[in-house]
């Protein structure tokens, strides 16, 4: 499979609108479910340190940075942690209801 990249130079920082319309998920995947960022680096290829600091707001990512974390992390994952906490919540729900 070959994969065209953009070849623009645009870096966009964390507080960029572009940014934050293609990683949001990112961010709930980290705070809310504890994803890290090595995990993150490991998938992607990203640089480790350039990841945190573009999560500190410190240092930017190009559009195809952007664009492998999204397509990478954030579709799959997003997805299958949204299911995994409502089956969750299904499965407390059934039982409670058994118990009463």
């Amino acid at each position: 499979m070959e994969v065209n990249l953009h070849t623009g130079k645009d870096e966009f920082f964390k507080s960029h609108e572009v940014a934050k319309n293609y990683i949001g998920g990112l961010y709930k995947l980290i705070d809310v479910y504890k994803f890290s960022m090595e995990s993150v680096s490991v998938l992607t290829r990203i640089d480790l340190d350039k990841l945190n600091n573009f999560y500190a707001g410190e240092a930017s990512l190009n559009y195809d940075e952007l664009c492998l974390i999204e397509s990478v992390i954030i579709t799959p994952l997003v997805g299958a942690f949204e299911t995994a906490e409502y089956n969750y919540n299904m499965i407390i729900k059934a039982r409670k209801e058994r118990k009463l």
